[in-house]
């Protein structure tokens, strides 16, 4: 993919982005840990700007991670709230902001059930570098600098590119959109091996 065909499109190297809404400044050691195991399940974080309701929170945006996969990583860290973020072919923004319910779900317990609250939708401007990548809903709001999400693309990009390459030579047939599905809803060691060639190079070239 060339530069000028990279900057015409949607991000196709991020099909989603996870807000963990709650995670507090004074708790160091639960951010630590938390942030160790986004790390070492191969995905890929930035800090992100934002608030819950009228409070600001210390939030952290991590790509390409399913809703299944949040849902995990907040009941294990005890946290409440999220949001998920999906980056739609047709240049809008799908996004649905999670809280944990106390209320009874046949076959879950209480504590460790999370339902869609609210979801809404907005027009992404893909080329306007002149602002950030915001999300607003009703009990939130989130923003991360253009640049970081256009670097974490194409960092993506060339690396699923090569993949494809590689994949070529075995004479497996294999696309972009197999291989980001894949790392993102399987599980197990061959959609971990995927992730970690997907944000290869990640945090030295993007989140530095």
């Amino acid at each position: 993919m060339t530069e000028e065909e990279l900057n015409s499109t949607i991000y196709n190297g991020i099909k989603s982005i996870v807000v963990l809404t709650d995670v507090e400044p004074n708790d160091s050691k639960i951010a630590y840990s938390l942030l160790n195991r986004i790390k070492n399940g191969k995905y890929a974080y930035v800090p992100a700007d934002g608030k819950i309701g009228n409070n600001p929170k210390r939030l952290y945006a991590v790509f390409n991670m399913s809703v299944e996969t949040a849902k995990g990583l907040c009941r294990r860290y005890r946290l409440s709230t999220f949001v998920y973020t999906e980056l739609m072919e047709d240049d809008r923004i799908h996004s649905e902001y999670y809280e944990k319910t106390e209320d009874a779900v046949p076959g879950q317990k209480a504590d460790n059930t999370f339902i869609m609250k609210e979801k809404c939708h907005r027009q992404l401007k893909v080329n306007d570098a002149s602002e950030d990548l915001t999300v607003i809903g009703t009990n939130y709001q989130y923003s991360i600098p253009h640049h970081v999400v256009e670097d974490a693309n194409r960092l993506f990009i060339k690396n699923i590119q090569h993949m494809i390459e590689v994949e070529k030579k075995r004479r497996n047939t294999i696309n972009e959109d197999s291989i980001l599905d894949f790392a993102i809803h399987r599980v197990g060691l061959p959609s971990y091996l995927r992730r970690n060639a997907i944000i290869k190079g990640f945090y030295d070239d993007v989140c530095k």
